[in-house]
């Protein structure tokens, strides 16, 4: 299986909700089901980004010192299990999912 590291506090978002898509500056060789490693960087602790993912996932902390504060324990960890779908609407990598799983 493969891996992705996401920086936090979006590795979080995408586990756990908040987040459903995952942008990239150039593309990504991962598709189906991928680990999700949360990064070790704090430099994404920012209250613009906090502010923004706040507003879509009321779990993180507008505060950047809070949000590194709830999500200092998955630095560096494997948080969950998310499948990839290039090119595709949310809607149908779910169905791509599910199928996998049945």
């Amino acid at each position: 299986m493969r891996a992705l590291t996401v920086c936090e506090p979006f590795a979080s978002a995408l586990i756990f909700g908040g987040k459903n898509i995952e942008n990239r500056q150039g593309r990504i060789a991962v598709h189906g089901p991928t680990i999700i490693q949360a990064g070790k960087s704090l430099s994404w602790y920012t209250n613009e980004l906090c502010d923004w993912l706040n507003k879509r996932w009321p779990e993180c902390p507008a505060n950047p010192t809070a949000a590194m504060h709830k999500f200092s324990k998955n630095h560096g960890q494997a948080i969950g299990v998310l499948w990839f779908a290039e090119g595709k609407t949310f809607a149908e990598a779910q169905e791509l999912h599910l199928s996998a799983l049945s």
